[in-house]
């Protein structure tokens, strides 16, 4: 539960153009697109949606497309 004014932050995979809101990956991860997190923050009530590209790790010696988002509660 996210109390009123909080701030929640995650990290994921990000999701080739073409492979729709998710994926699993080769890997057995999953991967999501920006459009899909940032429709579930809003289907679960919380806005001023945050997501950027970025690289948080390094798999085999390539960097893997990265996802951080954040959003608020209302207050």
């Amino acid at each position: 539960m996210l109390a009123p004014g909080g701030v929640f932050i995650a990290t994921f995979e990000a999701a080739p153009d073409d492979a729709g809101d998710w994926e699993l990956a080769q890997t057995g991860r999953f991967r999501h697109s920006a459009v899909y997190i940032a429709r579930a923050g809003a289907e679960a009530g919380l806005v001023d949606a945050d997501i950027r590209a970025t690289t948080l790790r390094e798999e085999y010696g390539a960097p893997v497309a990265s996802l951080l988002a954040s959003f608020s509660r209302p207050a």
